[in-house]
């Protein structure tokens, strides 16, 4: 399947903070603007669950002529969705499918933080394990799939064929389809310019 949209987190350091700058990753996303999207988690709660704002960086970190939209997830919405969908029934509408032959390290990461709260009460991802990158992964695709609306996309609707009576019968089959009595389209006419059907 084509990959419509893709996150990167520009705020993963791997090793030192200088080891790969910030900006190497905003250069990797103006060269895809249409379907990669840098992102950035926030650790406070977010009155929305993601939100765009452009950033006007280039690589010598001076204002670019084209901005770059940078999508503010909310960490905390996100990884309570994956780890809402664990419990769920699979034949359950929105329910949260792995693919098939998926390892033990996959399944640890995906659980590799917990949400406890804070004296504050604020709530906070405590890492149980070093590796979560799977955890962050499925976070952000969740986050993508919002972001292209695909919670609005409904189930499909079964169809029922209409009954036939014995006022309509249906063609023979030995009549070419070019034969049969469809329906005509309506005529295209052009007036004074508009387009009419």
């Amino acid at each position: 399947m084509p990959i419509h949209l893709t996150f990167v987190d520009s705020g993963f350091r791997p090793g030192k903070a200088d080891t790969l700058p910030l900006n190497r990753v905003y250069e990797f996303c103006r060269r895809f603007p249409k379907r990669v999207r840098p992102t950035k988690g926030s650790s406070a709660p977010m009155r929305v669950p993601l939100l765009l704002s452009k950033i006007e960086v280039n690589r010598s970190g001076k204002a670019a002529k084209f901005g770059l939209d940078l999508v503010r997830l909310d960490t905390d919405h996100w990884k309570c969705w994956v780890h809402e969908r664990l419990r769920w029934p699979p034949e359950t509408p929105g329910a949260w499918h792995v693919p098939v032959g998926i390892d033990d390290d996959y399944c640890h990461q995906i659980v590799s933080e917990a949400r406890v709260k804070s004296p504050t009460g604020r709530p906070e991802w405590v890492r149980r394990s070093k590796n979560n990158h799977f955890l962050d992964c499925e976070a952000m695709l969740a986050a993508t799939s919002y972001l292209m609306n695909m919670q609005r996309v409904g189930l499909p609707r079964e169809r029922e064929a209409p009954a036939r009576t014995n006022e309509n019968p249906p063609p023979p089959n030995d009549v070419p389809p070019t034969h049969r009595n469809f329906p005509r389209a309506p005529r295209r006419i052009v007036r004074s310019g508009y387009l009419g059907v």
